[in-house]
């Protein structure tokens, strides 16, 4: 595999991770194309880890030949601490279970073979970013518990009571057990996963944002080429109903017949391109030809108005306050690295 290549699944495992296993994905309700204002779902910094259940067995069944299992008998392990936070040390017991879970990211993802000399060195890397996320991870439970959230061990346990029953109702797996050891998981790594995904979720919800969003009311022709939408704006300038030309021109079924009604949209939720129009223009105007990938469009902002905000453009919010929070609590805290693991496989050579 291209070293660039792992590289971006490197960095994919981790910042998952960092962010936090089952914390609301950011989404988009795109509709279906042609209609084009909503901006298309795209993975991101924030972007949600799966929950335990939804994470498929990595073949093997959890043998020494399953990749996890694989890429663990060439890690670096040691007995002695990995880092310190504020004088608290962080220990390979606290550590394996993200190690664990970014392998499994990047085994899924990259079609790896850990048995490659190659990428065994470049296990090293992993490991450093794992570390770096695992103090993350230690930053993120302090600022949860300074911001008085509290995941009970009877919340953890429901959730693992629900996981355990949907997986034995299935036909994947044989037991419990057998989906623990497919997923490399410990009853203890699993707990601590669970544990860490609701804390997340609760402390993405106790961030205080602006509940409410500057929102356009936007309608649209789509056309197929550059000519014809030039064609609709030469006819609205010469004074011809928007909503006439929409059902006479556009391509978008779904809103020609209502004059091209989109509805009301955030800035955030609208394809870029579209709303870096919408953004200069007053109610009543209307753009020049805009080309997307669903080809040319014109738009019409009908109005603006301060909204509540839609529910993904609150998390989008409240993930960008939370990591913003994160950012400052990595400034304050004396944190001390005391591994290196590239050190540690040069060392070793």
């Amino acid at each position: 595999m291209p070293a660039k290549r792992l590289s971006i699944l490197l960095l994919s495992a981790i910042v998952v991770l960092a962010v936090g296993c089952g914390s609301p994905a950011v989404t988009s309700e795109a509709p279906d194309p042609p209609t084009p204002p909503t901006a298309p779902e795209a993975a991101s910094p924030t972007t949600a880890a799966p929950t335990p259940g939804d994470l498929p067995s990595d073949p093997g069944n959890g043998s020494a030949s399953s990749p996890v299992e694989t890429a663990m008998q060439y890690v670096k392990r040691v007995d002695t601490p990995l880092a310190r936070v504020n004088g608290e040390e962080i220990t390979w017991e606290y550590y394996e279970p993200s190690l664990r879970q970014a392998l499994r990211i990047v085994s899924r993802q990259g079609n790896v073979d850990w048995n490659d000399a190659a990428m065994q060195i470049r296990l090293g890397q992993l490991q450093n970013d794992v570390l770096t996320q695992t103090v993350d991870r230690w930053l993120l439970r302090k600022m949860a518990a300074d911001q008085g959230v509290v995941v009970s061990q009877e919340e953890v346990q429901a959730k693992i009571d629900a996981e355990r029953a949907e997986i034995e109702a299935g036909e994947m797996y044989d037991s419990w057990q057998a989906y623990l050891e497919a997923n490399s998981f410990t009853d203890r790594s699993f707990e601590q996963v669970i544990h860490d995904t609701l804390m997340l979720g609760a402390l993405m919800n106790v961030q205080q944002v602006d509940p409410l969003a500057e929102q356009w009311h936007v309608a649209h022709i789509v056309v197929g080429d550059a000519a014809k939408a030039q064609e609709v704006v030469d006819k609205l300038k010469a004074g011809e109903d928007f909503a006439d030309l929409a059902a006479r021109y556009s391509q978008d079924e779904q809103t020609k017949d209502s004059g091209g009604d989109l509805g009301w949209f955030s800035p955030e939720l609208m394809l870029p391109e579209l709303a870096a129009a919408a953004g200069s223009l007053e109610p009543g105007a209307f753009s020049a030809p805009i080309q997307t990938r669903y080809g040319f469009t014109v738009i019409i902002v009908l109005e603006r108005a301060m909204r509540e905000a839609e529910p993904s453009v609150l998390a989008q919010r409240k993930q960008a306050a939370m990591l913003a929070s994160l950012a400052e609590e990595r400034q304050k805290a004396d944190i001390e690295i005391l591994m290196n693991f590239d050190q540690a496989e040069e060392e070793s050579d």
